[in-house]
């Protein structure tokens, strides 16, 4: 999972953000797009043939690849050009000269979806995970939830534990790589608020203020999704990837 610019430089937390969130799967790239894996990198190359299983490595390339199109996009490049540099704990970042309208950028993969968020102007973090887990609710919440969020969901119904466990994942996840410092960050520190109003829907805060804005995914069938903005409000928008327009020879 990647992150974007810059330490705790969140930008003016005054103004609304807009966000702009892209969902892809591996197949619709490479149906979409088969010779992606051309604007990669050696670095980047060599960084998914670490991996053992096939399916680890295709996802590590792929969702690089469609980071590096949407960025492209954004700059007006070719995907092969967009350039990074990394902060002090090893995330991925637009170098100045290229970044003139100072986007802050977070992907995330699972199993078959790649989730990207791209901001400008202020820290972003996004988190996808599937809901087919083979754990339990009482596995995961020991490492995962404070008491007292322990307790808040252990109180709804059985049904609903593990997703709304997986939801805490998201969002304590998509936090930690908003700020920026690696994923050291102890989940059980980060403080997630859940509040259902009148008509059932639930909203969340997180850290228990309001400088930071959680937006949650609920339509991603299988998976549970967050975004972590860090302004005190923001507009989510998804924007379907735009694939670059194949050759004769590519097809």
């Amino acid at each position: 999972m990647e992150s974007s610019p810059h330490h705790h430089d969140t930008g003016s937390r005054a103004a609304n953000c807009v966000v702009e969130i892209s969902i892809v799967t591996l197949d619709e790239v490479e149906q979409n797009w088969p010779n992606w894996a051309t604007v990669l990198e050696p670095a980047e190359i060599a960084k998914a043939a670490r991996f053992v299983s096939p399916e680890d490595r295709r996802r590590s390339g792929v969702s690089r690849a469609v980071l590096r199109l949407l960025l492209g996009n954004r700059l007006r490049v070719d995907p092969g050009e967009v350039r990074f540099s990394y902060n002090a704990y090893g995330k991925p970042e637009l170098p100045e000269n290229l970044n003139r309208e100072q986007l802050f950028f977070n992907l995330s993969h699972a199993r078959d979806v790649v989730l990207i968020g791209i901001a400008k102007g202020h820290s972003i973090g996004v988190d996808v995970e599937w809901l087919g887990l083979d754990a339990t609710f009482g596995d995961l919440a020991s490492g995962i939830c404070s008491p007292q969020e322990f307790a808040d969901l252990a109180g709804l119904p059985s049904e609903l534990r593990l997703p709304e466990l997986l939801r805490y994942w998201t969002l304590k996840e998509a936090w930690v790589k908003a700020i920026g410092q690696g994923l050291s960050f102890p989940h059980r520190e980060i403080q997630v608020q859940r509040r259902v109003g009148p008509n059932g829907t639930a909203t969340y805060r997180v850290r228990g203020n309001d400088s930071w804005t959680p937006v949650t995914i609920d339509d991603l069938s299988g998976y549970v999704a967050s975004v972590v903005i860090g302004a005190n409000s923001a507009t989510v928008r998804r924007q379907p990837a735009r694939w670059p327009r194949l050759r004769a020879r590519d097809r």
